[in-house]
């Protein structure tokens, strides 16, 4: 018994799963992320709150707090395009790819949600790579482009995709070493708000304090009424 793919049953079952895992991971996790920082952006600074949910806004400007949501729906609906634009023709999909690409590099580029301007630079490029990418594919798989065209594309995009990692590498490396550096200069420092005491220096300081306290106490006794002197003689 054998189906055919990407038509009839198989086509329909394959577009259903694929939406219903979209609408679940793809979208449902950071719609839920996205409400909860809504709900809690007025105590984004408190602490209890940066314990909780600190690694969906760290390192995002102030209004900018929600981006990391904005990234995962970019992915996802690249994803999607991806996916569901499959039947349509090759020259379709990098033109409505491109056209997302750029519109995500625009919004990118007008808004730099991060506070290091590094990250701003290394996020660009991941936004500009895979569209250089898509359309070095396009070019890659037409019939028209000869064998030395292809191999010069390929190399292209090897060398742009490895090149982008290494540039990641090093800015992630030196903005780690940074924060490092920065929680070791600002670990907090205890003195003391008082002068010890050296009592080799000053011997009798000790022994007048109890001896005044031994007076004063006996003082006040011998103030108490009679039959209460006796009881604290007695006990005491």
């Amino acid at each position: 018994y054998s189906i055919q793919c990407w038509e009839g049953d198989h086509l329909f079952w394959s577009y259903m799963i694929a939406l219903l895992s979209l609408l679940t991971w793809g979208l449902g996790i950071p719609t839920s992320a996205l409400a909860i920082l809504v709900k809690n952006k007025r105590s984004l600074n408190r602490i209890d709150t940066r314990v909780r949910y600190g690694f969906l806004y760290t390192g995002y400007r102030r209004q900018h707090y929600y981006w990391e949501m904005v990234i995962i729906y970019r992915k996802v609906i690249l994803a999607a395009l991806v996916v569901f634009a499959s039947p349509w023709d090759e020259s379709i999909q990098v033109l409505v790819g491109g056209g997302f690409i750029l519109v995500s590099l625009y919004i990118h580029d007008s808004s730099s949600p991060f506070l290091d301007a590094a990250l701003n630079r290394v996020e660009s490029l991941g936004i500009l790579i895979p569209g250089v990418t898509l359309y070095c594919s396009f070019l890659y798989i037409s019939v028209e482009v000869s064998v030395a065209a292809r191999t010069v594309l390929f190399l292209l995009m090897v060398f742009l995709n490895l090149g982008f990692l290494v540039y990641w590498f090093a800015k992630s490396k030196s903005g780690l070493f940074k924060l490092l550096r920065s929680r070791l200069t600002m670990r907090p420092t205890i003195t003391p708000s008082f002068t010890p005491i050296s009592f080799a220096e000053q011997p009798s300081i000790g022994c007048d304090k109890v001896m005044s306290e031994l007076s004063c106490q006996s003082s006040r006794a011998d103030l108490l009424p009679p039959r209460e002197r006796s009881f604290r003689n007695n006990f005491f």
